[in-house]
């Protein structure tokens, strides 16, 4: 078959052959490239995920351990109260300072530092615009971690 072309056609059509296959493996590295960066994404968003969730648990677990133990000698319940919103009111995290603790006794709201009027308010009951119970939730993986 190749012998209908010339030398010259012959060179052509090899060079042609090349710049095609350069052009497939051209294609497949960059499809590599971008699976390889999208996994390295995916990878880092759930390390950095992690990281927050093992900071927010130590932060926690501190915070916890300083109210408990400031509270610890106040026999007054009022009292225990008013001096857990006064350790947690002031405390913000974030850069945009948009993260706050709360506290909660069963699903009674004892602190709650942007929303105060919520506080000494059973919270039970309250619900997401998806209709989930998030204060129920929260209890029940509270309770959950602690069991394990």
């Amino acid at each position: 078959m190749l012998n209908r072309f010339s030398v010259k056609g012959r060179m052509y059509l090899i060079i042609l052959a090349i710049f095609a296959l350069f052009l497939v493996m051209v294609f497949f590295t960059v499809q590599s490239g971008n699976r390889v960066k999208a996994l390295g994404l995916d990878k880092t968003g759930e390390v950095m995920l992690a990281d927050q969730k093992a900071k927010l648990q130590v932060a926690s677990h501190s915070l916890a351990l300083v109210v408990g133990h400031a509270i610890e000698k106040i026999d007054n319940a009022e009292k225990k109260i008013e001096s857990v919103r006064a350790l947690v009111d002031d405390i913000r995290f974030e850069e945009d300072k948009s993260g706050y603790f709360f506290v909660y006794q069963g699903t009674t709201c004892v602190a709650l530092p942007p929303k105060k009027e919520s506080q000494g308010k059973d919270m039970g009951e309250t619900k997401d615009k998806n209709g989930v119970y998030l204060v129920r939730d929260l209890q029940a993986k509270a309770f959950g971690a602690n069991r394990n």
